[in-house]
Parts: structure tokens; sequence; C-alpha cells
């Protein structure tokens, strides 16, 4: 059985973030990136700035700036705090609401998609017993609290497109949620940001966990 961790990503929401200020130019003037650091097919427009660099991918809209490592699985809490926690340095006025880490997996079952998902997640009931043919697929939600954020994980079969050939996997999101409600936002998020290995870690242990189950 296949596990693949996908994305990890962390994401900040604001009420108003400025793309058009942060870009290469303004990355590049206060240290965080260099400019042999960045790669070409950049964006910067007033509304959307985004930014490739041999290690991450910095997107910013006015609501959301977003940090994706190229490689989750390398990438350490101390590079996200170096770049990511710079940009927040520099950007204490900035209205911050709250933040997230977020990680994608895939699991890719020796068995059928119907069979593997019916065994992990079917019970009986009447909603259940409708969705129990054998083209159903069954899926899950959990959430709870967690290294100060809301972990919120959904579970639920996908079809892609693997080299002209459609493949289902089931398809694993979880969401390390924190509303920043202190009045020292920039702080919260710094302390968030130091939440990012013990996150990936538990995404990890809660897949293995997963994948244990359907072998049974």
């Amino acid at each position: 059985m296949e596990m693949t961790l996908v994305d990890g990503n962390m994401v900040l929401v604001a009420h108003q973030f400025n793309p058009a200020i942060i870009d290469k130019h303004w990355l590049i003037k206060h240290g965080i990136v260099t400019e042999d650091d960045i790669l070409s097919g950049g964006i910067y427009i007033p509304h959307l700035s985004r930014m490739n660099t041999k290690d991450f991918r910095l997107t910013v809209f006015p609501e959301q700036l977003q940090f994706s490592p190229v490689n989750p699985n390398e990438c350490s809490q101390e590079q996200i705090r170096n770049m990511l926690g710079g940009i927040v340095e520099r950007l204490p006025e900035t209205p911050y609401m709250a933040a997230g880490i977020n990680f994608l997996w895939h699991l890719t079952p020796d068995v059928t998609m119907q069979a593997f998902t019916r065994g992990l997640f079917y019970q009986e009931g009447k909603v259940h017993e409708f969705f129990d043919t054998l083209d159903g697929r069954y899926g899950a939600y959990f959430s709870r609290e967690i290294f100060g954020t809301r972990l919120k994980l959904d579970i639920k079969p996908i079809t892609i497109n693997i080299e002209n050939a459609l493949t289902e996997k089931l398809q694993c999101s979880f969401n390390y949620h924190k509303d920043l409600v202190s009045e020292d936002k920039v702080t919260e998020i710094l302390e968030t940001i130091q939440v990012w290995e013990e996150a990936k870690k538990t995404s990890l242990q809660i897949m293995e966990r997963l994948k244990g189950e359907g072998e049974i």
C-alpha cells in the first residue's frame, strides 16, 4: 500500500495583505532571499505576487499568504522560521487573523477503493445502508485540539489522472488552524511555526494508523 505526502504548506490569513509590497525586490532588500535564489516564472501584479525559488513557493493574495516548501519532507522548521518568520517580523502592522499548517497525503490501497473505504468507515445505519453498493465510496471527518491549534482531518476518495489513466486515491487533508487573538499576533505566528515538525510527525503517525487499519 503506497502512502505519499503530496503537499505541505503554511498559510497566513489577514484582513488585507498588500501583494504589491511583498515582491522579489522587497524580499531581497530585507535579506530573506538572494537574487540567485529566485527562479523564473514569477508573477508580480497589484493583486497577486507569486515567487518561486529552488526551495519554496510564496504566493500572496490580498486576503492570504501561502508559503509552500518544494519538498515538505525535507523542509526544516528553521527554514520556515527564517523565511516566513522574516516576512512577518518585517510587516508587524499587517492585520493578521489566522495561521494554518497543512499537509496533504494520498494513500493507494492494494484492493478496490470501495472495499478499502468500506472496511475503514462503514457503519450500520440508514445513511450508510443507502451507499452500501458496489460503487459506494466512504470517508470521514475528525477534529480536535492539539499543539495550541485546531486539527481538522478530512478523508475522502478522489480520482486523479496519472499519465492519461484515472487512478483512485484516498486523500487525507490535515489542517492545523490557529486563530490569532492576542495583541502580539507576530509572536503567535512565530509560535505556530514552531509546531511544524510536530504537526508533520503527527500527520505521519495518523497515516500509519490508517494504513495499518486498512491492512488488517
